[in-house]
């Protein structure tokens, strides 16, 4: 086989069959090993900015632990209305919901109660109310009522632009919506209502 190669090729034939050894060598032992540490690398990555985290959260129990003891102290919001008949429940949420729709500036339209139901003596009161007010005016009253003392809820909700813009102020929405609260009734001696 000498004789058919040259020296020049048979150098050749050792380099490739070297390259050949080291790439098998690269491929078999070392490739693993180097992906091995990357994951490795990216696992403890990971570790240290949990680490971090945990300590954040550490540094700041004290404040926390203190927060949570200020909310545990505070009384929890009665989310119902009491009245002797449904119709005093009615006018209860009547009232209130006036109060914060004029409070933001907003004018009513129209506000007329929806049907009354009862489930477990707990009594569900209903309005539909139809009002005229701005976007400011309208988040800030969504926002009052989300912080109102009793739960109100908001139902079929309905917006649109009132036909009534004069293209100097502020666009003008008309929201008609239904405004839900929850009563109980007063209880008589005997347990009736």
């Amino acid at each position: 086989m000498n004789e058919l190669m040259s020296p020049m090729h048979q150098k050749i034939l050792a380099l490739l069959i070297l390259l050949l050894l080291i790439l098998a060598f690269v491929n078999i032992l070392v490739e693993p090993i180097y992906s091995n540490l990357v994951e490795k690398a990216e696992q403890a990555h990971m570790l240290e900015n949990r680490l971090e985290g945990y300590t954040r959260v550490l540094a700041q129990k004290e404040a926390l632990e203190q927060r949570l003891i200020a909310i545990q102290d505070r009384p929890l919001r009665d989310p119902f209305y009491y009245g002797d008949s449904d119709s005093d429940l009615n006018a209860q949420v009547q009232s209130d919901v006036r109060r914060l729709v004029e409070r933001v500036g907003a004018r009513i339209e129209s506000m007329r109660s929806i049907s009354i139901t009862n489930e477990d003596d707990i009594y569900t009161v209903g309005l539909r109310m139809n009002a005229q007010m701005s976007m400011e005016a309208l988040a800030q009253l969504l926002s009052q009522i989300s912080a109102h003392n009793q739960l109100i809820e908001l139902d079929n909700i309905t917006i649109r632009t009132s036909q009534r813009q004069n293209g100097v102020n502020p666009p003008i929405l008309e929201v008609e919506w239904d405004i839900i609260g929850m009563g109980i009734l007063h209880m008589l001696p005997g347990g009736e209502t």
